[in-house]
């Protein structure tokens, strides 16, 4: 798995300052209190007061430090300026001397609480992420997710080199954990059997694989019948007798779900189109998908959601569903 998923582009705007600050993030985030005020008299010179404080409220804002503050946003250098009656050109004369803003960090970190990431931390935000991995994999969201949690923890943004490399463990882990909980249950000839997955059909005209990852792109016969023949060709494996309960139930498979509810064909429903829903599943995205089968209620018994266990099974005992699926 590459360590590395961001462009050079990427890692170089998540480095610095956005392009824009809203006028409500300077109202919030750059707004100097008593104590911001207090603390940032201590310092002498004009360029180090704007300089000082620009650093404060940015740690505040972004969680981390830019690389070159002198590349801030016009609005928040002369909003910040103003607030400390000095000239906002006097930020070009900041940090001339490199220890002058290694010497600030400290002290800007201990007044807001803040502090630098250390081996534990790194440790700790790993298996965070690789529980986040199991149920997504996209490892810019999950970036993210990871630059948010470091924030609420109060916790430095390392460089985002050290980010890339941090997501890039947890979702290694997270695959580890899906192969030790998936897998290694497996009978060797179950093993076989999904390695043929990898091998092209004539059939298909395609590996068996590309073809179920395939989605439809369309609403016509010809689609529904080739989903419902991946249905099909899934089933014949005994799929949900597979051991997945320490995965999350939004990375479990969403097929066997579909045997609990019987498509009604009558047109004069009044929402046919939810009660069909089998048809509908396969052309929804990801979150409709999720929608749909949350407002889902079983036909035989009317029991609305949630209406099925991880095993797919109604959960009314007293519903004529619930002995056929749990058979």
């Amino acid at each position: 798995m590459p360590r590395r998923f961001l462009s050079q582009a990427e890692r170089t705007r998540l480095s610095q300052f956005p392009a824009e600050v809203s006028d409500s993030d300077s109202v919030v985030y750059f707004t100097l209190t008593p104590a911001d005020l207090e603390l940032v008299e201590q310092r002498r010179r004009d360029e180090n007061h704007l300089g000082f404080a620009l650093l404060l409220c940015t740690l505040r804002y972004l969680g981390h430090f830019p690389a070159d503050l002198r590349q801030s946003p016009a609005n928040v250098v002369t909003y910040v300026a103003y607030q400390l009656r000095v000239s906002p050109e006097s930020l070009a004369e900041y940090g001339d001397r490199d220890e002058t803003r290694w010497e600030h960090l400290p002290i800007v970190m201990e007044h807001l609480g803040f502090r630098r990431v250390n081996a534990t931390d790194k440790e700790a935000l790993v298996a965070w992420l690789g529980e986040r991995a199991l149920e997504h994999e996209r490892p810019t969201m999950l970036l993210q997710q990871a630059c948010e949690r470091l924030y609420q923890l109060r916790l430095v943004r390392p460089a985002i080199t050290t980010m890339e490399e941090l997501v890039t463990d947890g979702r290694q882990w997270a695959e580890e954990k899906t192969i030790e909980v998936l897998v290694k249950p497996l009978p060797e000839q179950v093993r076989q059997t999904l390695d043929t997955l990898l091998v092209n059909s004539e059939e298909h005209g395609m590996a068996p694989i590309v073809w179920l990852r395939r989605f439809a792109t369309g609403h016509s016969d010809r689609d529904i019948l080739e989903a419902l023949d991946k249905l099909v060709f899934i089933r014949q494996w005994a799929v949900t007798t597979w051991q997945g309960d320490e995965l999350p139930l939004a990375g479990s498979i969403i097929w066997p779900k579909w045997r609990v509810t019987p498509v009604r064909k009558d047109s004069s429903a009044k929402n046919p189109w939810k009660n069909n829903m089998p048809c509908w599943l396969p052309f929804c995205s990801g979150r409709m998908k999720r929608r749909l089968m949350n407002s889902l209620k079983c036909l035989t018994c009317a029991w609305r959601r949630p209406i099925v266990n991880q095993s797919g099974i109604c959960r009314n005992s007293n519903c004529g569903m619930w002995p056929i699926c749990k058979r």
